[in-house]
């Protein structure tokens, strides 16, 4: 996210502060994580996701939170994660 914010010219710095004001962490990714990654592979390319989607699937399973996505193809699946469309 921060990655964008730089590429749209804005501040990472700045906005990672506000990030964290409003109490949004950063979660680490684990190795069990990363395994529930590849597992849903096959599932998960058939709707065009990324590994970083992946990812951000397997963290939303492991903390048992709603994983916050603009990209309506995430609700066809049915990996165990809430979805919550943002847009």
């Amino acid at each position: 996210m921060l990655q964008k914010i730089a590429v749209r010219g804005g501040d990472p710095d700045h906005q990672a502060l506000l990030l964290t004001a409003f109490g949004i962490t950063v979660e680490p990714l684990t190795a069990e994580d990363a395994a529930v990654a590849a597992r849903i592979y096959p599932a998960a390319k058939r709707a065009g996701l990324s590994l970083a989607d992946r990812c951000c699937l397997a963290l939303a399973i492991r903390l048992r939170a709603p994983a916050l996505t603009a990209d309506k193809a995430w609700l066809d699946l049915d990996l165990g994660a809430e979805i919550e469309l943002i847009r």
